[in-house]
Protein backbone atom coordinates (compact mmCIF):
# COMPACT_ATOMS: atom_id res chain seq x y z
CA UNK A 1 0.00 0.00 0.00
CA UNK A 2 1.39 3.40 -1.28
CA UNK A 3 1.84 6.17 1.63
CA UNK A 4 -0.22 9.44 0.93
CA UNK A 5 2.32 11.88 -0.60
CA UNK A 6 4.85 9.66 -1.99
CA UNK A 7 3.83 8.85 -5.68
CA UNK A 8 5.86 6.51 -7.81
CA UNK A 9 8.69 9.03 -9.45
CA UNK A 10 8.40 11.84 -6.46
CA UNK A 11 12.01 10.93 -6.08
CA UNK A 12 11.58 8.61 -2.61
CA UNK A 13 13.53 5.67 -2.62
CA UNK A 14 12.21 2.58 -1.57
CA UNK A 15 14.35 2.35 1.37
CA UNK A 16 13.32 5.31 2.53
CA UNK A 17 9.79 4.42 2.46
CA UNK A 18 10.34 1.93 4.28
CA UNK A 19 12.19 3.60 6.95
CA UNK A 20 9.35 6.10 6.95
CA UNK A 21 7.10 3.15 7.64
CA UNK A 22 9.33 1.81 10.06
CA UNK A 23 9.71 5.20 11.98
CA UNK A 24 5.47 5.49 11.53
CA UNK A 25 4.91 2.26 13.63
CA UNK A 26 7.82 3.23 15.98
CA UNK A 27 5.75 6.27 16.94
CA UNK A 28 2.28 4.66 17.16
CA UNK A 29 3.78 1.97 19.58
CA UNK A 30 5.36 4.87 21.82
CA UNK A 31 2.10 6.92 21.94
CA UNK A 32 0.20 3.50 22.69
CA UNK A 33 2.73 2.71 25.45
CA UNK A 34 2.78 6.51 26.87
CA UNK A 35 -1.14 6.44 26.72
CA UNK A 36 -1.84 3.03 29.18
CA UNK A 37 -4.62 1.38 30.13
CA UNK A 38 -6.79 4.81 30.66
CA UNK A 39 -6.37 5.55 26.80
CA UNK A 40 -5.33 8.90 25.03
CA UNK A 41 -7.77 11.40 25.40
CA UNK A 42 -9.13 13.35 22.60
CA UNK A 43 -11.66 16.29 23.38
CA UNK A 44 -12.27 14.38 26.78
CA UNK A 45 -12.75 11.25 25.20
CA UNK A 46 -10.16 8.73 25.75
CA UNK A 47 -9.31 6.25 22.70
CA UNK A 48 -8.92 3.04 24.58
CA UNK A 49 -7.49 -0.11 22.14
CA UNK A 50 -7.25 -3.68 23.20
CA UNK A 51 -6.77 -7.14 21.16
CA UNK A 52 -8.63 -10.39 22.87
CA UNK A 53 -6.29 -13.55 22.26
CA UNK A 54 -6.30 -16.90 22.92
CA UNK A 55 -10.37 -16.90 22.98
CA UNK A 56 -10.39 -16.41 27.13
CA UNK A 57 -12.46 -14.00 29.00
CA UNK A 58 -10.62 -10.72 29.52
CA UNK A 59 -10.92 -7.71 31.91
CA UNK A 60 -10.01 -4.26 30.62
CA UNK A 61 -10.17 -1.02 32.39
CA UNK A 62 -12.62 1.24 30.57
CA UNK A 63 -12.64 4.97 32.07
CA UNK A 64 -15.18 7.65 32.76
CA UNK A 65 -15.96 8.80 29.06
CA UNK A 66 -14.45 6.49 26.16
CA UNK A 67 -14.08 5.06 22.51
CA UNK A 68 -13.13 1.29 22.74
CA UNK A 69 -11.83 -0.75 19.76
CA UNK A 70 -11.54 -4.45 20.04
CA UNK A 71 -9.62 -6.38 18.12
CA UNK A 72 -10.70 -10.24 17.77
CA UNK A 73 -10.58 -12.91 15.49
CA UNK A 74 -13.17 -15.45 15.11
CA UNK A 75 -12.67 -19.12 13.75
CA UNK A 76 -16.28 -19.05 12.26
CA UNK A 77 -19.42 -20.84 12.77
CA UNK A 78 -21.48 -19.96 15.92
CA UNK A 79 -19.87 -17.58 19.05
CA UNK A 80 -20.55 -15.98 21.82
CA UNK A 81 -19.99 -12.44 22.22
CA UNK A 82 -20.21 -10.65 26.04
CA UNK A 83 -19.65 -7.74 27.58
CA UNK A 84 -19.88 -7.70 31.20
CA UNK A 85 -19.44 -4.38 32.84
CA UNK A 86 -20.51 -5.75 36.01
CA UNK A 87 -23.74 -3.44 36.16
CA UNK A 88 -24.76 -2.22 39.84
CA UNK A 89 -27.82 -3.94 42.06
CA UNK A 90 -29.48 -0.90 42.31
CA UNK A 91 -32.16 -0.84 39.96
CA UNK A 92 -32.23 3.43 39.40
CA UNK A 93 -28.62 3.38 38.84
CA UNK A 94 -27.85 4.00 35.05
CA UNK A 95 -24.55 2.81 35.82
CA UNK A 96 -21.82 2.46 32.83
CA UNK A 97 -23.13 2.39 29.45
CA UNK A 98 -22.49 2.17 26.30
CA UNK A 99 -24.05 1.97 22.30
CA UNK A 100 -22.01 -0.66 19.99
CA UNK A 101 -20.60 -1.29 16.19
CA UNK A 102 -19.79 -4.48 15.34
CA UNK A 103 -20.25 -4.96 11.77
CA UNK A 104 -19.08 -8.58 11.68
CA UNK A 105 -21.36 -9.16 14.61
CA UNK A 106 -24.40 -7.60 12.71
CA UNK A 107 -24.42 -4.78 15.59
CA UNK A 108 -25.31 -1.60 14.51
CA UNK A 109 -24.89 2.01 16.14
CA UNK A 110 -28.18 2.64 15.90
CA UNK A 111 -29.23 0.36 18.65
CA UNK A 112 -29.97 1.12 21.35
CA UNK A 113 -27.60 2.24 24.13
CA UNK A 114 -26.76 -0.68 26.70
CA UNK A 115 -26.25 -0.89 30.61
CA UNK A 116 -23.43 -2.20 31.38
CA UNK A 117 -24.07 -5.45 29.80
CA UNK A 118 -24.67 -6.91 26.43
CA UNK A 119 -24.63 -10.38 25.50
CA UNK A 120 -24.86 -11.93 21.76
CA UNK A 121 -24.51 -15.84 20.24
CA UNK A 122 -24.94 -15.93 16.46
CA UNK A 123 -23.06 -16.92 13.49
CA UNK A 124 -19.68 -14.75 12.81
CA UNK A 125 -17.19 -15.19 9.64
CA UNK A 126 -14.00 -16.42 10.06
CA UNK A 127 -11.60 -13.59 10.20
CA UNK A 128 -10.99 -10.38 12.31
CA UNK A 129 -13.69 -8.78 14.61
CA UNK A 130 -13.64 -5.09 15.30
CA UNK A 131 -15.98 -3.93 17.67
CA UNK A 132 -16.14 -0.18 18.79
CA UNK A 133 -17.91 1.21 21.39
CA UNK A 134 -18.79 4.39 22.60
CA UNK A 135 -18.43 4.32 26.63
CA UNK A 136 -19.93 6.71 29.18
CA UNK A 137 -20.70 6.58 33.06
CA UNK A 138 -17.63 4.54 34.28
CA UNK A 139 -15.05 4.44 34.83
CA UNK A 140 -15.39 0.64 34.40
CA UNK A 141 -13.84 -2.81 34.87
CA UNK A 142 -15.45 -4.98 31.86
CA UNK A 143 -14.93 -8.94 31.19
CA UNK A 144 -14.76 -9.80 27.35
CA UNK A 145 -14.83 -12.50 25.42
CA UNK A 146 -15.63 -13.76 21.98
CA UNK A 147 -15.72 -17.59 22.04
CA UNK A 148 -16.96 -20.33 19.83
CA UNK A 149 -20.46 -21.11 21.49
CA UNK A 150 -22.20 -24.53 22.29
CA UNK A 151 -25.38 -23.24 21.84
CA UNK A 152 -27.43 -23.54 18.68
CA UNK A 153 -29.78 -20.79 18.92
CA UNK A 154 -29.23 -17.07 18.21
CA UNK A 155 -29.98 -14.64 20.75
CA UNK A 156 -28.90 -11.59 22.88
CA UNK A 157 -29.23 -10.39 26.37
CA UNK A 158 -28.97 -6.90 27.41
CA UNK A 159 -29.48 -4.50 30.24
CA UNK A 160 -31.38 -1.54 29.68
CA UNK A 161 -30.64 2.32 30.36
CA UNK A 162 -33.92 3.53 31.23
CA UNK A 163 -34.57 3.75 34.31
CA UNK A 164 -37.99 6.01 34.09
CA UNK A 165 -40.54 4.27 36.69
CA UNK A 166 -43.47 7.46 36.89
CA UNK A 167 -47.34 6.21 36.36
CA UNK A 168 -48.67 7.67 33.26
CA UNK A 169 -52.87 7.27 31.94
CA UNK A 170 -53.67 4.53 30.30
CA UNK A 171 -54.74 6.31 27.45
CA UNK A 172 -50.81 7.82 26.81
CA UNK A 173 -47.73 5.99 24.93
CA UNK A 174 -44.53 7.19 26.60
CA UNK A 175 -41.81 8.20 23.88
CA UNK A 176 -39.46 7.46 26.10
CA UNK A 177 -39.93 3.33 25.73
CA UNK A 178 -37.25 1.71 23.87
CA UNK A 179 -38.17 -0.43 20.82
CA UNK A 180 -38.54 -3.51 22.97
CA UNK A 181 -38.86 -1.90 26.28
CA UNK A 182 -38.57 -3.58 29.62
CA UNK A 183 -38.59 -0.78 31.74
CA UNK A 184 -39.88 2.97 32.37
CA UNK A 185 -43.37 4.63 32.46
CA UNK A 186 -45.71 2.66 32.74
CA UNK A 187 -49.70 2.32 33.80
CA UNK A 188 -50.69 2.60 37.42
CA UNK A 189 -51.75 -1.17 37.69
CA UNK A 190 -50.65 -3.96 36.26
CA UNK A 191 -51.70 -7.53 34.69
CA UNK A 192 -52.55 -10.47 36.51
CA UNK A 193 -49.71 -13.40 37.10
CA UNK A 194 -49.85 -16.71 36.23
CA UNK A 195 -51.45 -15.85 32.70
CA UNK A 196 -50.92 -17.36 29.36
CA UNK A 197 -52.86 -14.17 27.14
CA UNK A 198 -54.46 -14.95 24.19
CA UNK A 199 -53.99 -11.74 22.77
CA UNK A 200 -51.17 -9.24 23.30
CA UNK A 201 -50.85 -7.32 26.71
CA UNK A 202 -50.52 -3.50 26.75
CA UNK A 203 -46.90 -2.29 26.77
CA UNK A 204 -47.95 0.11 30.09
CA UNK A 205 -49.65 -2.68 32.26
CA UNK A 206 -46.86 -5.45 31.31
CA UNK A 207 -43.81 -2.98 32.12
CA UNK A 208 -45.10 -2.62 35.66
CA UNK A 209 -45.04 -6.28 36.44
CA UNK A 210 -41.27 -6.24 35.71
CA UNK A 211 -41.28 -3.26 37.99
CA UNK A 212 -43.02 -5.65 40.87
CA UNK A 213 -40.05 -8.20 40.09
CA UNK A 214 -41.80 -10.62 37.68
CA UNK A 215 -40.94 -12.20 34.33
CA UNK A 216 -42.84 -11.56 31.12
CA UNK A 217 -42.18 -14.07 28.46
CA UNK A 218 -43.58 -13.24 24.83
CA UNK A 219 -43.61 -14.61 20.94
CA UNK A 220 -43.82 -12.69 17.99
CA UNK A 221 -47.46 -13.29 16.85
CA UNK A 222 -50.69 -11.39 17.22
CA UNK A 223 -52.00 -14.79 18.98
CA UNK A 224 -51.09 -17.92 19.49
CA UNK A 225 -53.75 -19.02 16.32
CA UNK A 226 -52.04 -17.02 14.02
CA UNK A 227 -49.91 -20.09 12.60
CA UNK A 228 -48.58 -23.66 14.11
CA UNK A 229 -45.47 -21.51 14.79
CA UNK A 230 -47.28 -19.46 16.87
CA UNK A 231 -49.02 -22.34 18.39
CA UNK A 232 -45.66 -23.92 19.30
CA UNK A 233 -44.23 -20.90 20.52
CA UNK A 234 -46.53 -20.43 23.23
CA UNK A 235 -46.39 -23.88 24.07
CA UNK A 236 -42.76 -23.38 24.70
CA UNK A 237 -43.14 -20.44 27.20
CA UNK A 238 -46.01 -22.01 29.04
CA UNK A 239 -43.97 -25.09 29.39
CA UNK A 240 -40.30 -22.89 30.11
CA UNK A 241 -42.99 -21.20 33.12
CA UNK A 242 -44.70 -24.28 34.17
CA UNK A 243 -41.01 -25.44 34.84
CA UNK A 244 -39.54 -22.47 36.66
CA UNK A 245 -42.40 -23.03 38.76
CA UNK A 246 -43.37 -19.39 40.12
CA UNK A 247 -46.29 -17.60 40.22
CA UNK A 248 -45.18 -13.92 39.08
CA UNK A 249 -44.66 -14.84 35.53
CA UNK A 250 -46.93 -14.32 32.07
CA UNK A 251 -46.74 -15.16 28.39
CA UNK A 252 -48.29 -13.18 26.05
CA UNK A 253 -47.68 -12.54 22.07
CA UNK A 254 -46.25 -9.32 20.98
CA UNK A 255 -46.24 -8.98 17.27
CA UNK A 256 -43.67 -5.93 17.80
CA UNK A 257 -40.91 -8.00 19.19
CA UNK A 258 -37.53 -8.33 16.84
CA UNK A 259 -37.30 -12.22 17.57
CA UNK A 260 -39.97 -15.06 18.35
CA UNK A 261 -38.93 -15.85 21.54
CA UNK A 262 -38.47 -13.15 24.33
CA UNK A 263 -38.21 -12.68 27.92
CA UNK A 264 -38.76 -9.49 29.82
CA UNK A 265 -37.70 -8.63 33.72
CA UNK A 266 -37.36 -5.25 34.85
CA UNK A 267 -34.34 -3.33 32.99
CA UNK A 268 -32.80 -6.99 31.37
CA UNK A 269 -34.26 -8.26 28.38
CA UNK A 270 -33.52 -11.40 26.13
CA UNK A 271 -34.63 -11.76 22.52
CA UNK A 272 -34.12 -15.18 20.99
CA UNK A 273 -34.63 -17.10 17.61
CA UNK A 274 -35.38 -20.04 18.62
CA UNK A 275 -36.71 -22.26 21.82
CA UNK A 276 -33.95 -22.37 24.29
CA UNK A 277 -35.06 -23.73 27.39
CA UNK A 278 -31.99 -23.83 28.81
CA UNK A 279 -30.95 -20.27 28.13
CA UNK A 280 -34.53 -18.83 28.93
CA UNK A 281 -34.20 -20.79 32.57
CA UNK A 282 -31.34 -18.98 33.61
CA UNK A 283 -32.68 -15.86 32.50
CA UNK A 284 -35.60 -16.01 34.67
CA UNK A 285 -33.01 -17.53 37.46
CA UNK A 286 -31.06 -14.62 37.51
CA UNK A 287 -34.13 -11.90 36.86
CA UNK A 288 -36.51 -12.88 38.99
CA UNK A 289 -37.66 -10.95 42.03
CA UNK A 290 -35.17 -7.59 40.88
CA UNK A 291 -37.54 -5.22 40.18
CA UNK A 292 -38.24 -1.93 41.72
CA UNK A 293 -40.95 -3.46 44.05
CA UNK A 294 -41.48 -6.76 45.45
CA UNK A 295 -45.03 -7.79 45.58
CA UNK A 296 -46.02 -10.58 45.06
CA UNK A 297 -49.94 -9.97 44.70
CA UNK A 298 -52.74 -9.35 41.46
CA UNK A 299 -54.09 -6.14 41.09
CA UNK A 300 -56.88 -5.94 43.48
CA UNK A 301 -60.13 -4.99 40.71
CA UNK A 302 -60.09 -7.24 37.79
CA UNK A 303 -59.61 -5.73 34.29
CA UNK A 304 -58.35 -7.00 30.74
CA UNK A 305 -54.92 -5.83 30.48
CA UNK A 306 -55.37 -6.46 26.71
CA UNK A 307 -57.67 -3.62 25.97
Amino acid sequence: MRRRGYRSGDGVSRGDRRSLRYHDRVRSISILAMCGLAGCSSGGVAEVSFVLGGGAAQTQAIPAQAHVTIQAMSPGGMMDFELDCHPPEDTDDVGFRFTLHAPQLAVSADEPARAGYYRLRDVVPAGPVTIELDAEGGPASCTVQLVPSTGACPLSVFRSVNVDHTHVATTTVPTTWEAFPVSGDHYPIWAPWSTSFPVPIRTGYLIHDLEHGGIVTSYRCGSAADSAVCTQAQADLVASRTAFGQRRTNDTPDPSQPSLYAARAWRWGLLADCYDPSELAAFMAARFRHGREDIDTDYPSPFDPTQ
